[in-house]
């Protein structure tokens, strides 16, 4: 039976995770849902360039809390603009 020419070492891999999540607009933290539960919210605008060799793109966040995001939303059609709402099972 031939032996493996290989050897292993064992390596821990630090990365960054999100701790906490910090409203842009009030200030005040974030609430998690239960592990099952989403409450996700995005604003992003993205620009720049797209080829079929790659591209780059600048993407501005922003990160709101559950009550700032109902006052964005209330502001957006205060001022006309079409909300779009959409529910999916998946």
């Amino acid at each position: 039976m031939k032996k493996s020419m290989k050897s292993y070492k064992k390596e821990i891999r630090e990365f960054n995770v999100v701790d906490k999540e910090t409203c842009d607009w009030c200030g005040k933290e974030v609430e998690t849902p239960d592990r099952f539960m989403t409450n996700d919210f995005k604003l992003e605008f993205i620009t720049g360039s797209c080829y079929p060799e790659g591209g780059d793109s600048l993407i501005k966040r922003v990160d709101l809390c559950f009550v700032c995001r109902e006052k964005l939303l209330e502001l957006l059609k205060s001022s006309g603009i079409d909300v779009i709402e959409e529910e999916y099972d998946w």
